[in-house]
């Protein structure tokens, strides 16, 4: 399944270059926004953009440097403190016992409120390697702009359609049943005008007690339609926010199973909500630094985003082997053991690299034109690329 989006990058430096930032991308579906990485300076670029907490709904890391998760704690202290709820926080496994215990306590850690971990700052939700998971968005009761949570999802449409689906399915049954009823109604005066003209008539009689039972099954009939009606309009109000829980129509990869979310309120309560997917996804682990992890993502099947990493042409040619058909890259025009150089990156098939976006880069040196990059080209902060379906980059604006 193939869904449109756009991203930009909020910054294409390393860890030490100011002028552009951080290497941290900003992801938007259906007008919701998501952030891949929240480095130290993640905020201060979407605050250039007119972008804050409440603008995002939801943060994917991909390793713990902090020009990719040292904005962890402004996140999790704005939430917790003026936004009055928790940001949706995706995590690789392996991320999720050190992130808190190696990262994050001693700035959050508050025992006097009850704030003794990850948990108490951020609706978390782990994701294990090549696990399918979907950038979600809340469309019920809930928190206020929050994500929901990943479901493993292999085929799904929004919960809107299914109660839409519901709704008009319940009205069809509805007016189909009062229409029986009408007739079982004109049977059963038909039966009583036959019954007082000849009483003595014992078959009209039993004409008229069967035309009234059916009136009788009719009328139940039309109190089970009723019935629907009502569970139709409750699955309306779900869809338009205002209603109870509605489990979307997505069918789960592993087990069926519907996805249902209960987001906390702003105001500490629970409500249920349904959850509308997005995007799908799932994280590889790559080489960075050794004996540290770190991953990479690929995005609606068709795209690779490589957060930091060395040159791997094994892997890039086998993804793109599987249909992958873009390519966010790691790149370093200085030699770096724990990047990936612009002189490796040339290394790569040609077909990869006429499909390859350069990011992490810093400073670009100066005069690099297409034909300087091997066919490559350079991603630009704060520029939006739209990526059709089929993952057809189409349009390039600048923010």
């Amino acid at each position: 399944m193939n869904r449109e989006f756009r991203i930009m990058m909020l910054g294409v430096g390393n860890g030490f270059v100011k002028s552009t930032y951080h290497n941290n991308a900003l992801l938007e579906v259906e007008g919701r926004r998501f952030l891949i990485d929240c480095g130290a300076l993640a905020w201060h670029s979407l605050y250039e953009l007119g972008l804050g907490f409440e603008d995002i709904d939801g943060i994917f890391i991909t390793h713990l440097h902090y020009d990719h998760c040292g904005g962890l704690d402004e996140a999790a202290l704005y939430g917790a403190y003026a936004a009055g709820r928790k940001m949706k926080l995706w995590l690789p496994a392996p991320l999720q016992p050190i992130l808190w215990e190696q990262h994050l306590r001693g700035t959050l850690e508050n025992a006097a409120e009850g704030k003794t971990s990850l948990a108490d700052y951020f609706d978390i939700q782990t994701v294990e390697e090549g696990e399918p998971f979907w950038l979600t968005a809340s469309i019920g009761a809930g928190v206020a702009g929050g994500a929901g949570v990943v479901g493993e999802v292999s085929d799904a449409s929004s919960a809107g359609d299914a109660c839409d689906a519901a709704a008009a399915d319940a009205d069809e049954d509805a007016d189909d049943a009062a229409d029986d009823a009408d007739d079982a109604d004109d049977a059963d005066d038909d039966a009583d005008d036959d019954a007082a003209d000849d009483d003595e008539d014992a078959d009209d009689a039993d004409d008229a007690d069967a035309a009234a039972e059916d009136a009788d099954d009719a009328d139940d009939d039309a109190d089970d339609a009723d019935d629907d009606a009502d569970d139709a309009d409750a699955a309306e109000d779900a869809d338009d926010g205002t209603g109870g829980a509605s489990a979307t129509s997505a069918t789960n990869a592993t087990n069926g199973a519907g996805v249902v979310n209960r987001a906390g309120n702003a105001d500490g309560s629970f409500g249920a909500a349904a959850d509308h997917p997005l995007l799908p996804m799932y994280w590889i682990q790559t080489h960075h630094v050794p004996s540290k992890f770190s991953c990479s993502l690929v995005i609606n099947n068709r795209f690779f985003y490589s957060a930091d990493m060395v040159a791997d042409a094994d892997l890039v040619s086998r993804l793109h082997e599987e249909g992958i058909t873009d390519f966010y890259h790691d790149c370093s025009f200085d030699s770096s053991p724990v990047h990936a150089s612009f002189q490796d990156l040339c290394q790569y098939p040609e077909a990869i690299r006429q499909h390859t976006y350069l990011m992490h880069y810093g400073i670009a040196p100066e005069g690099l034109g297409e034909e300087a990059l091997c066919g490559m080209r350079l991603l630009k902060q704060h520029e939006w690329r739209v990526w059709r379906r089929g993952s057809k980059l189409e349009e390039t604006t600048r923010e």
